[in-house]
């Protein structure tokens, strides 16, 4: 039966690569636990907050004109009357991304005020600054 020789290069190797190959492993289980629990918090916390002024302004919308239909038809008249029905159709779903960006700049000016107040320098004739 032969002898095998365990060389002190293996026994290095080995001393090295085990406990690496523990820690990743016990890493990546953490780091998939704690993304599991955290992320419906996130979503349920940040990404709504997101969505508060579009609820908000939507919801001014509906007690003005008592129904979308009505909120996007006179958004429509004054922009353009005699639009073709299937364009019309394009409106609405228009209207409603147009109501989700000024939502998004809301929020965004709301969390940084400084970008307003550039956004009104840019804006100004350089006489008036």
């Amino acid at each position: 039966m032969p002898k095998w020789r365990v060389t002190i290069a293996l026994k290095l190797f080995l001393a090295v690569l085990l406990p690496v190959l523990l820690i990743t492993t016990v890493s990546l289980f953490v780091s998939q636990w704690t993304m599991q629990k955290n992320f419906s918090r996130y979503v349920t916390q940040v990404e709504m907050q997101k969505l508060d002024h579009l609820n908000n302004n939507l919801a001014e919308i509906y007690q003005v004109y008592g129904s979308w239909t009505k909120a996007i038809e006179n958004s429509l008249t004054r922009l353009d009357p005699d639009m073709s029905e299937e364009r019309k159709h394009r409106f609405a779903t228009l209207w409603l991304l147009k109501q989700y960006e000024i939502a998004q700049r809301q929020n965004d000016l709301i969390k940084n005020p400084a970008l307003f107040q550039n956004r009104i320098d840019q804006q100004l004739p350089r006489d008036c600054k």
